[in-house]
């Protein structure tokens, strides 16, 4: 049995996804129903009956809440329409982004973001991500994306995101 290494999730509903690496099933767990002394890894029994260890963590990078607008294509939809969606946060590693529900999306897939950012110039930053999680949050989508090979004037415009 191993363990998986969460994160907890910093939405307003304090919730987050473990996934039994045996069946593959996802359950929502709420940080509310762990008291502050819960053993850390805690265990969960999935619906196949295999018993799940999940460790809390605290994240890598802090995030940052935003509500930016956005539109992001899937490296596999060269000839497709992009796809609109709202930057909920960023860090420098990443951001999280809810769009509508799309079928057949999967972790590990590449994607491009064009983010509109809210200055007085409303720059379009184009970032090169992969998907690392997807959170139904009926009736959205959330994607946890992690950022892939950012230039340095990239980061540089981001910079002030991430410390305001």
């Amino acid at each position: 049995m191993e363990a998986s290494l969460l994160p907890p999730d910093d939405s307003p509903s304090k919730t987050f996804q473990a996934i039994c690496e045996l069946c593959g099933s996802a359950k929502e767990l709420r940080l509310s129903d762990f008291s502050l002394d819960t053993e850390d890894p805690f265990q969960y029994v999935c619906t196949c009956g295999n018993k799940c260890r999940v460790i809390l963590s605290q994240r890598g990078a802090p995030r940052k809440r935003v509500k930016l607008i956005c539109s992001f294509k899937l490296a596999g939809d060269s000839g497709k329409a992009d796809r609109f969606a709202t930057v909920l946060d960023v860090s420098t590693n990443g951001m999280c982004i809810g769009t509508d529900p799309i079928k057949n999306i999967a972790t590990g897939a590449a994607l491009i973001a064009t983010v509109l950012l809210d200055s007085k110039q409303k720059t379009k930053l184009e970032l090169p991500c992969v998907i690392r999680r997807i959170l139904t949050e009926k009736p959205s989508l959330v994607l946890g994306v992690e950022f892939q090979a950012l230039t340095d004037d990239q980061r540089r415009v981001l910079t002030p995101y991430l410390t305001a």
